[in-house]
């Protein structure tokens, strides 16, 4: 038998006391048991809590703007709203099939494949079996001019295109739910491109899923990279690196009132990026950069 106080009077009392023998309560010790499991849980229900603040992933650039164990801050926010800049633009060129830098540092994972709605039409007009061994599961980005804007079953909406060798047969694209304010904007013969995932083939023509338009991708894709600068900058990568640079120079080349800092329009900052004047010094070290990568 063990002794324990009475959690009213302090006197001490057996663990098997159904009542004090001093102030006469009738729960001397089951309170204080399920205020210990109480605090155990809160004690618990705190250490997740600090352990979930200290691994979430930092959001928008945040984390380079700040010190870390004892390390400056990489970028000043305007420095960062320039680099977030050339990663879009990097990623919306490789959205419309061209070359990017960016996609080639194995951060994107998967890398959509780059084509045309109409060539993987044809692909599978082709082959049915060899095109779902290439694309069926997988991450494309597409290409390709609008046919129609329709309502599938429920509040699915589809976007039908021109491609193929069938003027009848038009591939679909089921678009994400969150989608219809870019859905109600388009207009038949549109060209236009979606990041989606392939379904493969359905009755003659390419089915795809979980679509959204290639500059949402490309804006998605941008806060990843930049939430992993850091880890990029402190593990040496050369590529990330020589952008954070380039980032730093470009952005003390721009005026406080910048369309850079004070807004998300990429197309206009990148229009006053192109019109920045460097001096000669400046011209040979940015050509001498280039020409190490």
């Amino acid at each position: 038998m063990s002794m324990i106080k009475c959690i009213e009077c302090g006197e001490e009392i057996s663990t098997d006391a159904k009542t004090c023998p001093k102030c006469g309560t009738s729960k001397p010790h089951k309170n204080k048991g399920q205020m210990i499991a109480v605090a155990v849980i809160a004690v618990i229900t705190f250490a997740v809590a600090m352990n979930y603040t200290k691994t979430k992933e930092p959001i928008n650039g945040e984390a380079l703007t700040k010190e870390a164990n004892g390390k400056p801050a990489i970028m000043t926010p305007n420095e960062v709203k320039i680099y977030k800049s050339f990663i879009q633009d990097d990623l919306s060129v490789y959205a419309d099939g061209g070359d990017s830098m960016i996609t080639s540092l194995n951060i994107i994972d998967p890398l959509p494949i780059q084509m045309t709605i109409n060539h993987l039409q044809k692909e599978y007009e082709k082959n049915e079996v060899s095109a779902d061994g290439k694309y069926r599961k997988k991450a494309v980005i597409v290409k390709g001019k609008v046919s129609s804007i329709d309502r599938s079953i429920g509040d699915n909406y589809l976007i039908m295109f021109h491609g193929g060798s069938n003027e009848f047969m038009h591939p679909s694209a089921s678009m994400e739910s969150d989608q219809t304010e870019y859905l109600s904007k388009l207009n038949k013969g549109d060209q236009i491109s979606l990041s989606c995932n392939v379904s493969g083939m359905l009755m003659g023509t390419v089915s795809l899923n979980h679509c959204i338009p290639a500059n949402v991708w490309a804006s998605d894709v941008t806060d990843k990279i930049v939430n992993a600068t850091g880890s990029l900058v402190d593990n040496g990568d050369k590529r990330i690196t020589d952008l954070v640079k380039f980032s730093k120079l470009y952005a003390s080349k721009l005026n406080p009132d910048s369309k850079c800092f004070s807004g998300d329009n990429k197309d206009e900052c990148m229009k006053e990026i192109a019109n920045i004047k460097f001096t000669d010094d400046e011209k040979k070290s940015i050509k001498a950069q280039g020409a190490k990568n």
